[in-house]
Parts: C-alpha cells; sequence; structure tokens
C-alpha cells in the first residue's frame, strides 16, 4: 500500500532543498542579495517543517500499531 502523505511530505522536502540549491548557486555572494537570503531561508524552513510533519506521521502510524497489539 503506498502512504500518499509519505510520498507527499519528502516530495515537499525535495523541491524546497532543490530550490534552495537553485538559489544558493554554490556562489556565496548570492547571500549578499536579501530576496535570495528570505528565499533560501524560506525553502529552509519549509523542508524542516515537512520533515518534521512527515516524522510526527511515522510515529503516529508506529503507536497506533502498537497500541493495536
Amino acid at each position: 500500500m503506498v502512504n500518499y502523505i509519505i510520498l507527499n511530505r519528502s516530495e515537499k522536502i525535495d523541491r524546497a532543498l532543490n530550490r534552495v540549491y537553485e538559489v544558493y548557486d554554490n556562489d556565496p555572494s548570492n547571500l549578499d542579495d536579501y530576496t535570495k537570503q528570505d528565499s533560501i531561508i524560506l525553502n529552509i524552513q519549509r523542508a524542516c517543517e515537512a520533515t518534521i510533519d512527515l516524522a510526527m506521521h511515522i510515529v503516529a502510524g508506529k503507536v497506533m500499531f502498537k497500541s493495536e497489539e
């Protein structure tokens, strides 16, 4: 069975991190641009939030599974 929540969160993390890599472009001078800084920070925050959501979903599933035993 495919767990769409896990797939969705994983894709969200991937998109956010790809955007960080795109904007940063391996060039530290990109951090001088406040708009790029904001974009990088926002996407790091999105990735972190999606990671927390993913972890909470997995933990909740394990707790529910364990309580059914």
